[in-house]
């Protein structure tokens, strides 16, 4: 090529010098440029064949990943939340006053196994249970569980002067309605009524103590009332000796020749009650449930360009995790939503279908996997056989825009542990975590609409002599064979030597048929093109069904033949 156009130079030069024979003429106003026409000069380039598989160029690291004879776009990783923590809390008790009963004075016999017994009936007393800062997922009161405790000391003041022991019969105590009790000192408790009854119990001294420990507090038969806004829980009641039989033996008998009155002294207390689990209805949400983006940075430049609109038929992502609550019966779920970031900042959202899913209970494993995905694909991902399928239909746009995202944003909306009736749920410790692998895998199986956009130009062309031509239209003939099942929509740019786009000009493209065995291409480009250094080829692939994107597709352009018309000028 380049000596075509120093020969052509050496022609105009010699035309010059017959002209100019006298040196004395002054030549200094005279134009030394010459211009040659030219017309349908051909420019001896050649294209290597391209095939989808070199131009995707696969490395150890690619996104994108040749799977069963299909390219898919892969991503795994992992994630974790906060472990599932409600706070305990306490309900306080209050204190309540001393009662206290006067015995008259009973006549001992002198002989018989019952010395004296006196039928005593104390009276009422009030109590008030009040929890305050109730954890804000608790929704609802069945039962809580904690150390109960209820407390009763009785004093027999002046008995030291008649007798050493004495003895308690027919004990009824009315106490909390509602208690599990664990400890009543071989007595009986109906939780329906609250009473309490302790059969004959014999006292050495003047006094003695009565501990009845319960471990669950049902609060509908408490009586309790929960208010949910004010995060505080409350209960009255009574709790009170409702009658008891005092006898002392003649054994006992230690003076029988005092006479007194004797007076029962009867202290209640109640303590607070530090609550470590309940039944009812909660509602948790799981915090810091985060997956990192999934970033599209190094995706091959046939799916990556300006112009690239891509929406997959069936992209998946796999999900395999724990449920933290499954040990109480207890359900999980969570929406997903993938936003599509792309380079002009432009976002799109997608999310389910039903907005969650449910993450179940009953497996022994305690693991549970989901493929999330348009449709159910005909066989799961290796290592997530078995999964639920979970519907996403707008998952095959997450791709689609200008061109692919740049990054792929992944965010669990609202995890939680929705309102639903829990039994014995701990309180105040931390039970455990969501714990989960992903895998996004997505076959580049296109949806009709999706477009696929190519470029690679071809340069080096820049010369001396070419940079003297002027080229006023610039036809680039070829031969193109591909089994890319669809149209492809060729045309090309003139760009400079510095890679620049020579624009101001008009292009005339080809189409070429899917599936195209040696198909001749022209490419028209008319206009000014000055300093022309190469051709920026660009191929666009609009999918009219589902297509899938494999290893063997190819596109081969061969016997490229630009031709130039133009006219050429060079100063002598």
């Amino acid at each position: 090529m380049k000596s075509f156009y120093l020969g052509l130079t050496a022609i105009c030069v010699a035309a010059m010098s017959t002209s100019c024979i006298d040196d004395d003429y002054d030549l200094a106003n005279i134009d030394s440029n010459v211009r040659v026409e030219v017309k349908d000069l051909t420019i001896p380039v050649n294209i290597d064949k391209v095939t989808l598989k070199s131009i995707f160029s696969l490395g150890e690291d690619s996104k994108v990943k040749e799977i069963n004879g299909v390219y898919a776009v892969v991503e795994t990783g992992e994630f974790n939340s906060s472990p599932v923590h409600i706070d305990d809390f306490t309900i306080h008790g209050v204190s309540i006053p001393s009662t206290y009963v006067d015995i008259p004075y009973v006549s001992i016999p002198p002989v018989g196994d019952i010395a004296a017994e006196v039928f005593i009936e104390p009276e009422e007393r009030d109590f008030t249970y009040t929890g305050y800062n109730i954890p804000k997922e608790v929704i609802d009161f069945d039962s809580a569980s904690g150390q109960v405790g209820v407390n009763i000391d009785l004093t027999l003041s002046g008995l030291e002067q008649v007798a050493s022991a004495f003895t308690l019969k027919n004990l009824q105590v009315q106490l909390p309605k509602g208690l599990h009790i664990t400890s009543i000192e071989g007595g009986s408790y109906d939780p329906a009524t609250g009473l309490a009854s302790i059969p004959d119990r014999r006292i050495e001294g003047s006094s003695t103590s009565l501990h009845i420990v319960a471990d669950k507090i049902d609060f509908d038969q408490l009586g309790a009332v929960f208010d949910p806004s004010a995060h505080t829980i409350s209960a009255t009641g009574k709790v009170h000796i409702k009658s008891l039989t005092l006898a002392i033996n003649t054994a006992d008998i230690t003076n029988q020749s005092i006479s007194t009155t004797l007076r029962l002294g009867i202290d209640y207390a109640m303590p607070s009650i530090a609550i470590n689990s309940v039944t009812g209805t909660l509602e948790y949400d799981i915090e810091d449930l985060d997956i990192d983006p999934i970033s599209l940075s190094d995706l091959p430049d046939i799916i990556s360009q300006s112009g690239t609109d891509i929406r997959i038929a069936n992209p998946q992502i796999y999900v395999s995790l724990n449920n933290p609550v499954q040990k109480y019966n207890v359900s999980a779920q969570t929406g997903i939503t993938l936003t599509g970031v792309h380079r002009d900042g432009t976002r799109k959202r997608c999310s389910l279908d039903d907005g969650y899913f449910t993450i179940g209970t009953g497996n022994p494993s305690g693991l549970y996997s989901y493929c999330i995905s348009p449709t159910r694909p005909d066989a799961f991902y290796q290592g997530y056989e078995g999964a639920e399928h979970v519907k996403f239909t707008s998952l095959s746009d997450v791709l689609s825009g200008n061109d692919v995202p740049s990054t792929i944003e992944v965010e669990l909306n609202d995890p939680k542990m929705p309102r639903q009736h829990v039994a014995n749920f701990d309180l105040g410790t931390d039970i455990a975590s969501i714990r989960g692998s992903y895998t996004f895998y997505a076959p580049l199986a296109l949806n009709p609409g999706s477009k696929i956009t190519y470029t690679d130009q071809v340069d080096g062309w820049s010369s001396d002599d070419l940079d003297a031509v002027t080229i006023t239209q610039l036809t680039v003939n070829a031969l193109v064979t591909t089994d890319v099942p669809v149209d492809i929509e060729f045309t090309g740019y003139p760009i400079d030597a510095n890679g620049n786009q020579i624009n101001n000009v008009s292009i005339q493209g080809a189409t070429v048929s899917a599936n195209a065995q040696g198909q001749a291409l022209t490419i028209t480009i008319t206009g000014e093109i000055r300093r022309l250094d190469g051709i920026r080829f660009v191929a666009v692939a609009t999918a009219k069904s589902a297509e899938t994107l494999r290893p063997d597709i190819k596109i081969e352009v061969s016997n490229v033949r630009p031709v130039a018309s133009g006219y050429y000028e060079k100063e002598l």
